[in-house]
């Protein structure tokens, strides 16, 4: 088995190496200026994080923030069932019901929550005095933006947390935007601290997108730009898009079909790949890379290269 990864070359754990797509890379001389994200707000009366997916499991520790509208949403479900197979999940609980996404507005709650179990001896530290913990983070639209930059910094300079112990082992961001227009927003950072972040987006939106009705709409999302310590794999559903489809949560859907909201049930199909093993999934599963070439696992028994999953004539739309 090998793994593809989309830095600077193509890495087999057999073969050598060869050139592959790059997302855009930080220059190591200019560190991208970033607003201080506002202090936790403590957790209202009868509200509790808890924890979930971690029976038989080494630590691990999974936080995931939603994109815009209600939680109960289509594409903020699909995001909570991914996150709820994810290890170590980090839940907002108030009675008996608990949410496995946090909302754009809770995402500092979310984290100073989780921060709080990573202190297993309960000293106000994180350090080698607690277990080691593989953190990892998912998040949609402007969730995405979150996870992928402002929450992983805020890890990394929180007071209680030793620098060993504020790295993000694996990032999924799914179809990333700035709701607020700015000069630093035509492309996405990737914090420093990230050590493999898996971005899935769309460069076209079909016609009736959802976001088409959102302000500035239809959202599109930048390119990522990542450190030099950051392994980073750019999906695009919309390459190749005329012969590509999908399997979804909620059937399947032609590239060119591929918009803000629907993509979220394309990822959650195959995500768990990259927030619970930090791997790509089989490669007829996923999207052609940003440059149109393809990636992915090799199938165990089967061909290095299946052939991808083809529309077929006058496919019907799935429910």
């Amino acid at each position: 088995m090998r793994e593809l990864i989309v830095a600077s070359c193509l890495v087999s754990l057999v073969a050598g190496c060869k050139q592959t797509p790059e997302p855009p890379k930080k220059s190591p001389a200019a560190e991208p200026a970033t607003k201080e994200a506002p202090s936790a707000e403590p957790l209202p009366a009868g509200v509790r994080v808890e924890l979930a997916n971690t029976e038989g499991r080494s630590c691990r520790r999974t936080l995931c923030v939603a994109g815009p509208g209600e939680l109960d949403s289509v594409a903020n479900r699909d995001l909570a069932e991914l996150c709820r197979r994810s290890p170590g999940i980090v839940q907002r609980c108030e009675g008996e019901r608990c949410a496995t996404v946090w909302t754009s507005e809770q995402w500092q709650t979310g984290l100073d929550g989780m921060i709080g179990t990573l202190d297993q001896n309960e000293d106000g530290k994180v350090d080698e005095k607690d277990p080691s913990c593989s953190v990892g983070l998912a998040g949609w639209s402007t969730g995405a933006v979150i996870v992928s930059d402002a929450l992983p910094r805020a890890l990394a300079g929180d007071a209680r947390v030793n620098a060993d112990r504020a790295e993000v082992d694996r990032l999924l961001a799914i179809a990333p935007y700035f709701a607020e227009p700015g000069p630093d927003r035509a492309q996405l950072q990737i914090a420093d601290n990230v050590r493999k972040a898996f971005i899935y987006r769309q460069t076209k939106s079909p016609a009736g997108d959802c976001s088409a009705a959102f302000e500035g709409g239809p959202w599109l999302s930048p390119a990522p730009v990542c450190g030099e310590n950051t392994t980073c794999y750019d999906y695009d559903y919309s390459q190749k898009s005329d012969n590509l489809a999908y399997i979804g949560r909620r059937g399947s859907r032609s590239g060119n079909e591929v918009g803000h909201c629907n993509i979220v049930s394309l990822v959650a199909k195959i995500g768990l790949d990259n927030l619970a093993r930090g791997q790509e999934s089989y490669t007829q599963l996923v999207p052609p890379y940003s440059d149109g070439t393809h990636g992915g696992r090799e199938l165990p028994h089967g061909p290095a290269k299946p052939d991808p999953v083809v529309v077929l004539p006058n496919e019907p739309e799935p429910d």
